[in-house]
Parts: structure tokens; C-alpha cells; sequence
């Protein structure tokens, strides 16, 4: 009797691969595989495949069975959506084999297919993400007029990274999930898969994502090496050995917030590599790739639902394998990135460019209006409560890392700026690892790093040391005033008190901290006091996970859940500087005011009680000082 022939289920990808123990008997030898089809709609076409010791052929497209395609020749009279997916052929003989699967892509219309190559070039400035890694940006370029990427179209360009990264994670739930990979020392551990009856591969790099909707999203970035772990689980049925990597996401409704994948390789010799999203029409959000490497021959592919269309961006690395194999997208109507466009039909200078690929790293903070100050037991110096409108900008999701403050350092004393430390006058604990924030960084230090960043990315520095702002603020310690800010300008700054406050509150109004009016050690990096009643951390004093015994320290940079607004750390672990000279009175201006000797601190540091954790709250020093609690987070405005 013939073994069973093992298929994968319940994803579009499909593949079939005979398992090795049945590989003993004589199985058929494909000599030709079938050829992938990128048709004009209207045209004709075929696949075909050759094969040896073959008795019977059964064609299967998007994973069922094509009825009546049964011969080595799967023949297309008139080609259109209908056809469009991805096909394979079973091939009988004393035992089963398969094909490798194949896409056969529509093109609209005729006008819509160019052949004109696509190359890329470094844009404007690196991204700094929260995990420490960075990632540059990218410009897509080419010969003239429009590059179009249509259903099963293949653009050829070449990766970057080699740097061996392999995932395998599963995922389920229901609703909205946020599936977020971002460990560069390892794996991230898979949550249970409890949907039954559905079969899946067991390869070298899965990501399975299910029960999503539309206001799902998922990022990976780099999560380290993981050859195949030989997970098995009882409610999963592993058919084959499949060398293949693939990103799944099953969506109940066929729509997806958004796709971030960046700074991993996968490694395949059969099928598919890379991001697939089976069955997702619709992407709301942008679909980001940025360096990501594939080694073997498999093909990397990009798949979506049939229909609308997908601004795909590319925003660092290019999009093919070293091997010259290329990428594939299909599904929607379009995927179109204009010749000196990115993928979104932005311009190509980087000056336009820069105000509007943000990436990970920032958050658009909306405009509106907060109450300052506290009602609930605020200190004199944070009333009388009073409202304060705020423009939209874009802020840091955390704290500035040693990471990123190092990338910028770096270059910045090669061009002109001094007086940047290089490490922390007092290494304390942990507190001075890469993913940790800076710290023991004076406002001088910032203000002039924040000007170096952009100096360094091809934007507009914000402070100068003339009210003509001809000159940058590169050294010494130079009181910028209000006038000598370029508040305009695409480059980063510090936020002003009133923008810190306004988004630390995260939406929620009348509230003590950026989740609400109790503190844990579960919430923040800070020090625990049983004399404030709404500190009910079930431990006390310093943060127990950040503390070598002796003295406590920071800890990693989004280490805590993120307020409403997406942003972490805005209580505890390390004071804040802001633009603003400090004032008893409270700020009536949303720049602060013009003159003083002291600047504004905010957040509460990890030696700081739970009182000074407090949205509230408010703090000042000498812009000079450099305190191992002191770090800061950069800004951008929105007027680019």
C-alpha cells in the first residue's frame, strides 16, 4: 500500500516534501520543475513538469486539488485572477513525490509591467531601535518613470545581512494581537498553538501568526541563531521535514494592521523564504522590510490576498538573496514604488524624505490639549493645574540607549563636536550596558548630541549659538535660547516640558502616572516607598531585578509596558532632560521660559520614589551636570 501523501494545511504555503522514512522505496525522479507564470490577463499559459518512474500526476493549486488536472502539462487557455496562486503537482509512482510550488501571477494590464532594473542608495540616517539594533534607510531608485511590482512580477536587488538569524515561533489568539520578536541573544519562546486539526511543516524558521484582525500588527528584529528545535506538539501534525522559512499570518476577517520585519536571515534550500501572509487582502499599515538575508536556493516571496493594493517600504537592505534569486510579491492588484520614490510615492530628496520614514523608533504624538500639573496631591511648584495645548510631534518610543548615543558619538567627534563623554563617569551596575539608557549625561550633552544626529542623518540641526541661527551648537556649553532654536527645522531636539508631560500621560487625563494612579515595581524602575498609599508594590526599595546587591541601577530600555501613546519609560529609570529653562511658576508657554539656571528634569529616576514618578512631577538642574541618573529622549517636530 502507498504511504499517505503529507500536506500542509490551513496556510497558503504549501509543501509537499515525502517523508524520509518513506524515502526507502522507489520514489518518482522530478527531472524539470514547473516554472513560475508572471501573465498579462487575457494571455494563455502552462505549467508543466518532467519527471521519471511516474505513473499518475495530480495538480493542486493554493493546496486543493484542480479537478481534471491530472497530466504533466496544467494548461491555462485564458489566464485571469481565477488563476492566479500558488500550484504544485503530486507524482505518482510505487511511492509519491511532489513538486516544488510555483506562483502563477496576473499582471493587470500590459502597460503595467516595466523591466527596468531597481537599485538602492543609503537615505538621510540610521534607525535606532528600541532592541539596540540599527538599521539604515533606504531610497529605491531607477532608470526612469515607474517601477511597478505587479501579482507574481519579480524585482531583483540584493540583501545585506549575513548574519545566520533563524526563527521558529508559533502564535494564536483572537482579536487584536501585537506579535513583537526582538531578542538579539535568542529565540523568542513560542506560545501555544491550540487550534486543532490543522497540519504545518516542521521547518527551520516559522513564524505562525493566527486570529488576527485589522488592528493586528507584527515586527520581527533580529532574534539571534535557532537551528531546528524538533518542537513537537500533540495538537499539531508536522508532515515532512521542510526546509522552508516562512512568516504565516491567518487572519479572521483577511486584514492586517501592519508588517514590520527587519535584520534576520533565514536560511532555505526548498520553497519560500521569507515574509508570507497567507490570505491577508487588506494592510492597513505599511509593510516595512528591512535587512533581511535568505541563503539557500528557496525563492524569497512576498504573499497577499487577491485584490486592493500594499505601499511595501524599504527601509534598509534590499530585497534579494546573495544567490541572485529574486523577490516575488503576489496577491494584491499593485504593489508600485516610483523610479526616486520610496515604495509610499515620497520624493526623493532626502530633506522630504526624512519627515516622514520615522520607523520604529518615534511616535507621532497627537495635537492636543492636557491638564498640567497634579490635582490629586501635587506640590506647590506643579499648580495650580492648568491646560496646556500642545502641537503634534514626533517622540522617541524610549529613553536614548548607549547604543545609539555611541553611533552618534562616534561620528560626531570626527566632525567637529567635543565634549561628548564617551562612557559613563559612574559605571554603576548594569546601568551601562548597550540596551540600558544613558545616563550621566549633562543637557549640554544632549542638545548638542540631538544636533549631531541630525547633522549626521542629512537634516536640519535645531540649535544654534546666534539668534541668526547661521552657526550650529557643536562645543562647549552654549545656553541656547528660545530664539536660537530652529523650531521648525527636521532635525531632533529635546521636548519641551509641556510636550514630555502631555505624552507621558499617554491620553489618560486627571491620572498620578502614565497608567494610572497606583505604582509596583511591575510598572517601573524606580524605588519603592510603603509611606506613599498608592505605592503598592508587593516589594520594596530598589527595583529587585535591577540591583547587584550593593546599589541599584537602570534597566534595559522598554523593559516596562508602554502607555497609552506606545511609549516606555516615562516613570522611572532615568530622568528625563527637556528643552526648557526652569521656573517656580508653573509654564504658561509651550516653550518655556526664557531665561533661568536650571533645566527641566521629568520621569523619576531608578533611585527616586514613587513620588517623583509621577506625570507631574517636577525636577530641574544645572545644565552641566552629568548624574548617573540623568538621560534624556529626542524629539522631532512635524512641520518638515
Amino acid at each position: 500500500m502507498k504511504a499517505p501523501f503529507p500536506r500542509i494545511t490551513g496556510i497558503v504555503l504549501t509543501v509537499l516534501l515525502a517523508s524520509p522514512a518513506l524515502c526507502l522505496a522507489a520514489a518518482p525522479t522530478i527531472t524539470a520543475q514547473p516554472q513560475p507564470i508572471a501573465a498579462v490577463a487575457g494571455q494563455s499559459g502552462s505549467l508543466a513538469i518532467a519527471a521519471n518512474g511516474a505513473t499518475s500526476y495530480q495538480w493542486f493549486k493554493d493546496g486543493v486539488a484542480v479537478a481534471g488536472a491530472t497530466s504533466p502539462t496544467l494548461a491555462f487557455t485564458r489566464l485571469g485572477a481565477a488563476e492566479a496562486g500558488i500550484y504544485d503537482v503530486a507524482v505518482g509512482g510505487i511511492e509519491d513525490t511532489a513538486s516544488s510550488p510555483v506562483v502563477v501571477g496576473i499582471v493587470p494590464a500590459a502597460g503595467q509591467r516595466t523591466t527596468g532594473s531597481v537599485s538602492t542608495r543609503p537615505e538621510w540616517q540610521d534607525i535606532h531601535h528600541p532592541n539596540g539594533a540599527i538599521y539604515d534607510q533606504f531610497l529605491l531608485t531607477g532608470p526612469a518613470g515607474t517601477f511597478t511590482a505587479d501579482p507574481g512580477q519579480i524585482a531583483r536587488m540584493s540583501y545585506l545581512d549575513e548574519d545566520n538569524s533563524i526563527i521558529q515561533v508559533e502564535m494564536s489568539g483572537a482579536g487584536a494581537i501585537t506579535a513583537v520578536l526582538a531578542n538579539p541573544t535568542g529565540p523568542a519562546a513560542p506560545a501555544l498553538y491550540n487550534q486543532s486539526g490543522i497540519q504545518y511543516m516542521k521547518g527551520k524558521a516559522t513564524l505562525i501568526l493566527s486570529g488576527a484582525d485589522a488592528t493586528t500588527h507584527f515586527t520581527i528584529y533580529s532574534v539571534g541563531t535557532l537551528t531546528n528545535p524538533g518542537v513537537t506538539r500533540a495538537d499539531v501534525t508536522y508532515a515532512g521535514w521542510a526546509n522552508v522559512a516562512a512568516a504565516g499570518i491567518l487572519t479572521t476577517d483577511g486584514k492586517l494592521g501592519g508588517i514590520h520585519q527587519g535584520n534576520a536571515t533565514y536560511s532555505s534550500t526548498t520553497g519560500y523564504t521569507g515574509i508570507y501572509a497567507p490570505r491577508v487582502s487588506s494592510v492597513g499599515g505599511l509593510v516595512v522590510i528591512h535587512d533581511i538575508a535568505a541563503r539557500g536556493t528557496a525563492q524569497p516571496y512576498l504573499y497577499f490576498g487577491p485584490g486592493g493594493a500594499v505601499n511595501i517600504k524599504i527601509a534598509g537592505g534590499t530585497l534579494a538573496q546573495p544567490n541572485g534569486d529574486s523577490l516575488t510579491v503576489y496577491g494584491p492588484g499593485q504593489v508600485t514604488m516610483g523610479a526616486g520614490q520610496d515604495s509610499c510615492g515620497r520624493a526623493a530628496p532626502a530633506q522630504i524624505m526624512a519627515g516622514r520614514l520615522l520607523d520604529d523608533a518615534f511616535v507621532l504624538i497627537p495635537a492636543g490639549t492636557c491638564l498640567m500639573g497634579d490635582g490629586l496631591d501635587g506640590e506647590t511648584y506643579e499648580l495650580p493645574q492648568h491646560s496646556m495645548t500642545v502641537s503634534a510631534f514626533y517622540l522617541c518610543r524610549t529613553p536614548t540607549s548607549w547604543t545609539e548615543w555611541q553611533a552618534v558619538r562616534t561620528w560626531a567627534v570626527l566632525h567637529g563636536y567635543t565634549d561628548l563623554p564617551g562612557s559613563p563617569a559612574e559605571p554603576i551596575g548594569a546601568g551601562k550596558a548597550d540596551t540600558h539608557p544613558v545616563q550621566t549625561v549633562s543637557w549640554y550633552d544632549a542638545v548638542k548630541w540631538c544636533n549631531a544626529a541630525s547633522e549626521r542623518g542629512g537634516l536640519t540641526p535645531c540649535y544654534y549659538v546666534d539668534e541668526a541661527q547661521t552657526t550650529v551648537y557643536r562645543t562647549g556649553t552654549a545656553d541656547v535660547t528660545n530664539a536660537q532654536v530652529k523650531w521648525g527645522a527636521n532635525g531632533y531636539r529635546l521636548p519641551t516640558e509641556a510636550e514630555w508631560e502631555y505624552a507621558a500621560r499617554g491620553g489618560l487625563a486627571g491620572k498620578r502616572f502614565p497608567w494610572g494612579d497606583t505604582i509596583s515595581h511591575t510598572q517601573a524602575n524606580y524605588t519603592s516607598d510603603s509611606w506613599y498609599g498608592y505605592d503598592v508594590s508587593p516589594t520594596r526599595g530598589a527595583h529587585p531585578l535591577y540591583n547587584d546587591g550593593t546599589f541599584p541601577y537602570t534597566s534595559p530600555v522598554g523593559a516596562f509596558a508602554p502607555n497609552g501613546y506606545g511609549l516606555y519609560d516615562m516613570a522611572g529609570n532615568v530622568q528625563q532632560w527637556c528643552w526648557d529653562w526652569y521656573d517656580i511658576a508653573v509654564a504658561s508657554a509651550p516653550q518655556g521660559p526664557a531665561t533661568g539656571t536650571k533645566r527641566v528634569l521629568r520621569g523619576g529616576g531608578w533611585y527616586h520614589g514613587p513620588r517623583a514618578a509621577r506625570s507631574a512631577y517636577r525636577y530641574s538642574y544645572f545644565p552641566n551636570n552629568r548624574n548617573s541618573l540623568f538621560g534624556f529622549r529626542w524629539a522631532r517636530s512635524t512641520s518638515q
